[in-house]
């Protein structure tokens, strides 16, 4: 596809990545940034299908998917192996040098799609005439040890710099920044903090030693967020106009694990302040769970993520996403998300052939307790450990009951339920059968959010 819209190259520019639960997320970026830089563009890349849950015309952004970004190898390996936190910070580089490469950018941020920007953008695209990297630590003095979260170490844990913003340059440095990250995050972009793995955000405690022309940016407005409230006050005259951090101008704040449902906590993440120990912040928390409702937060908010699930319906565990990720050989199952064939990495995982199922296995190998507990998986201790499996690995492991059915079926403890469970794979297995049929594929992509809502 030749992408000839070119933007304003005296404009900055902002791209965000989110599955479409998080539309409403997105429209309220959108929105703050136009308001500041009604010239600017906004880019959005939606790693899930669209599934006419809705119109991107009717969007004040550019929609694209990951079919557009051809520099990603195998689209379904690189949606399979990741879960949906890992797969839409993996894509972040791919994604920036997308639009570099068919835009005419010369400034270009990335937002995580749970920001507000507060003002116009301009010390950034000041910074970005000398600079070609500009990076946000999420602290710039220290936290008192109280044994709260987060913590400094939490930080050390998961990175020095908060990679929900990053500003870049059109320009050699920033291209061999891109170059170096992509090559990373093909099959290390994982939640792995005690091996010193936290997604794309890690690999960035490297960036200043690695590259020239990166700048930290330390402006208090910059970047504010649960992490960093200890160390900066929000004043607020005009919530719309007039909001200062630390008696500066906020820039745009970071509502990272913030849930609207549950107002009262400022983030899933932290347990150092409730919203009504936060001052003046309390009122931009209230404000930013208007927008979102505004902009179709309730009716969003549960839309299926589309690699979610094999396309027989079964819910993918993110154990089988690791079993998949530490594969060599990939290509042997074809895609990965197919079941029909009787090559399938489904068939592989689940099939008791050789015994104790592959999925079954690797729980088993990474837990020392329950090595301790079974020692012998294959013989003496099957059926007990398939009991654990059944009471509690069911829930620890989020595990599908229909990924079960093979142990349902060697202990008989609910044969009518298992019948129930093959037929609930029918009609999405017929959906991926035929959606690929243009007049059958555009009725079913029109009638699929109906069936859904039922």
């Amino acid at each position: 596809m030749d992408y000839v819209d070119n933007v304003n190259e005296n404009e900055i520019s902002i791209a965000t990545i989110v599955a479409k639960n998080y539309i409403s997320s997105a429209r309220v970026l959108a929105n703050s940034f136009l308001k500041f830089h009604p010239n600017g563009r906004v880019f959005v890349l939606l790693v899930d299908s669209i599934d006419g849950y809705f119109d991107p015309e009717n969007e004040s952004f550019t929609l694209h998917t990951l079919e557009d970004i051809n520099t990603i190898p195998n689209v379904n390996q690189f949606a399979f192996q990741y879960t949906i936190l890992e797969l839409a910070t993996a894509v972040k580089p791919f994604y920036l040098e997308f639009l570099f490469k068919n835009y005419n950018i010369k400034k270009l941020c990335y937002f995580d799609p749970d920001i507000l920007i507060t003002h116009k953008l301009d010390i950034i695209e000041s910074l970005l005439e000398r600079y070609s990297i500009i990076l946000t630590p999420h602290l710039t003095s220290e936290i008192e040890h109280d044994g709260k979260h987060p913590s400094e170490t939490d930080i050390l844990l998961s990175g020095t710099y908060n990679l929900g913003f990053i500003g870049l340059k059109q320009s050699p440095e920033s291209q061999k920044l891109l170059d170096w990250w992509k090559k990373r995050l093909l099959n290390k972009c994982i939640v792995d903090p005690q091996n010193g793995y936290f997604v794309d955000q890690k690999w960035i405690d490297l960036v200043p030693g690695f590259f020239d022309k990166v700048f930290i940016l330390r402006h208090p407005g910059f970047n504010c967020a649960y992490w960093n409230l200890h160390e900066r006050n929000i004043t607020i005259k005009n919530i719309n106009s007039d909001i200062k951090c630390n008696n500066e101008n906020l820039y745009f704040f970071h509502f990272s694990g913030f849930n609207p449902e549950r107002p009262s906590i400022i983030s899933k993440h932290s347990n150092r302040f409730n919203i009504n120990e936060i001052g003046e912040t309390k009122e931009l928390y209230q404000y930013y769970s208007e927008l979102l409702y505004k902009n179709g937060y309730r009716e969003s908010k549960n839309w299926p993520y589309f690699y979610a699930t094999f396309y027989n319906g079964v819910k993918i565990p993110d154990i089988a996403r690791r079993i998949y990720l530490k594969l060599k050989d990939k290509e042997q199952f074809g895609n990965p998300f197919d079941t029909t064939s009787k090559n399938s990495f489904f068939s592989y995982i689940t099939s008791n052939k050789k015994g104790v199922p592959v999925l079954f296995k690797e729980i088993y190998y990474s837990r020392i307790d329950l090595q301790k507990a079974f020692p012998d998986i294959e013989g003496k201790d099957k059926i007990e450990f398939y009991k654990w499996l059944l009471i509690s690995g069911k829930k620890e492991y989020n595990l599908d009951d229909r990924l079960l059915y093979s142990i349902d079926k060697k202990l008989n403890l609910n044969k009518y339920k298992t019948i129930r469970l093959k037929l609930r794979s029918l009609p999405k297995n017929l959906y991926h059968l035929l959606k690929d049929y243009p007049l059958i594929g555009k009725l079913l992509r029109k009638i699929k959010p109906i069936i859904k809502k039922r």
